[in-house]
């Protein structure tokens, strides 16, 4: 990668001003071998069977984030078998890269506090890369990292355009609505509603339903309906033709007051 080429040449630089990384990084591992022998090898006990791999779920008892990545995937090899890996527990995992970028190299403090200046460019920065003390950085971080995503056609705008745009909305288009037979509403030229799929009868049920309603409240008057997203009109069209011919067979007079006191409004 690009980036990798720009650390590779500041680091050449490095070496032409006489600093031996290769030596660096020998007595670097050196010194690390010298204390994981201090440290001691420690083993999980035989009973204890870890669960999958996951970057939540990869310490349990003495293994830890600050022990387990401090360093490269060789430094405390003990850490790490078939189930834990270095590069999926570590948030500087990404850091190294062949026989160049390593641990030993990078972050030997012989160069000062900040480890080797050859090593560090963008992201990959001593505390990242030496400390993991940052989170991991995805694909897509290192992906969009430098893209104005101002510039990006947002979801909200395609949402919106699909539905509305003059180009091809769905609606602003007139694709919405079928031909009419001019004796019903409109059906939807691409899917259906149960309004449309079982008209009248649709409209009967909840015309019924209504009809229930203005007697519990005690023949309230006015009794206003109202159907938010009326779609193609045919469950407003099934009710009122409902009310005005008394299709449920009430006693006529009952039914007079009811339909003195209806109004069906629909809001968009």
């Amino acid at each position: 990668s690009s980036t990798n080429f720009c650390r590779s040449l500041v680091l050449a630089a490095a070496e032409e001003a006489d600093v031996d990384v290769s030596s660096a990084a020998a007595e670097a591992a050196a010194e690390a071998a010298k204390a994981r022998a201090a440290k001691g090898r420690r083993s999980r006990a035989s009973s204890y069977s870890p669960p999958d791999v996951s970057s939540d779920v990869c310490w349990v008892g003495d293994f830890s984030k600050n022990y387990c990545c401090q360093g490269d995937a060789s430094t405390n090899s003990e850490c790490w078998d078939d189930l834990y890996s270095f590069e999926e527990c570590c948030p500087n995992a990404d850091c190294w890269d062949g026989e160049v970028f390593t641990y030993a190299a990078c972050c030997d403090t012989k160069y000062g506090t900040t480890g080797n200046p050859g090593c560090w460019s963008g992201d990959y920065t001593y505390e990242h890369c030496c400390l993991a003390n940052k989170s991991s950085q995805s694909w897509v971080d290192i992906f969009v990292r430098e893209i104005d995503t101002d510039q990006f056609y947002g979801m909200d705008e395609f949402y919106t355009d699909a539905q509305y745009g003059n180009d091809f909305g769905y609606y602003s288009t007139g694709r919405v609505l079928g031909k009419s037979d001019g004796k019903t509403a409109q059906e939807f030229a691409h899917f259906t509603t149960y309004p449309m799929a079982l008209a009248p009868h649709f409209g009967r049920v909840l015309c019924r339903l209504v009809f229930i309603m203005w007697l519990q409240t005690h023949e309230r008057a006015p009794f206003r309906v109202v159907e938010m997203g009326a779609g193609s009109g045919q469950l407003a069209f099934d009710i009122r033709q409902c009310v005005k011919h008394n299709e449920l067979g009430i006693d006529p007079p009952v039914w007079r007051r009811f339909v003195s006191a209806f109004e069906y409004v629909i809001m968009e």
